[in-house]
């Protein structure tokens, strides 16, 4: 986890001259999703700036357009799921991570980015599916699903069978699918 200092920075200067708000809108994150975690919207935002920011390529010292952004968060994202100590990873950050990708991958991105979605969203559905996770976070299942649906349709198209994201998308699928035959998880009604 990011220290005290980067995560109030990131809060209030933003990331090389990008505000807060526009980080927001690139990252898509909710107050409804992380309302368990974090006070408001812009804390949840900050949260994952400081993640950014501890990986920020040095090379970057203009304000960077908005793909440069979106590369950095699909690096960040894809390092970071792909951890194995539960001690620096925690569901609040499996959360976020899983939503980013799934924005991400709505957005139809270029093939750089779409390298990273593989990777990180491969990460993420496994981490899902072999964890052990306690009841009240096994939401993290669905926005793992969401995460891989959301990279397949933005990347190729909802009608494209022949995609080389639709085994992943399947293996997303069976790990949910495997979730609820043991009766581990309920999706909300409506989803």
């Amino acid at each position: 986890m990011a220290g005290a200092s980067s995560y109030l920075d990131a809060a209030e200067h933003g990331i090389h001259g990008v505000s807060p708000a526009e980080v927001s809108k690139i990252v898509g994150v909710s107050t409804c999703t992380f309302h368990n975690y974090f006070p408001t919207r812009e804390d949840a935002v900050a949260h994952h700036m400081s993640k950014v920011l501890a990986s920020w390529p040095d090379n970057i010292a203009e304000a960077p357009a908005d793909w440069d952004i979106i590369k950095v968060l699909v690096e960040t994202t894809k390092s970071n799921i792909q951890g194995d100590s539960e001690d620096d990873f925690t569901y609040a950050d499996v959360l976020i991570l899983s939503v980013t990708l799934s924005n991400l991958g709505n957005m139809k991105p270029h093939d750089f980015v779409i390298a990273g979605l593989r990777g990180a969203a491969e990460a993420l559905s496994k981490r899902a599916g072999l964890y052990e996770i306690p009841d009240e976070h096994l939401v993290m299942v669905h926005f793992a699903w969401e995460a891989v649906h959301g990279a397949v349709l933005g990347a190729h198209g909802a009608d494209d069978t022949e995609s080389a994201f639709m085994p992943l998308f399947r293996a997303a699928i069976t790990t949910v699918e495997r979730v609820l035959r043991e009766g581990l998880f309920e999706f909300p009604e409506g989803v």
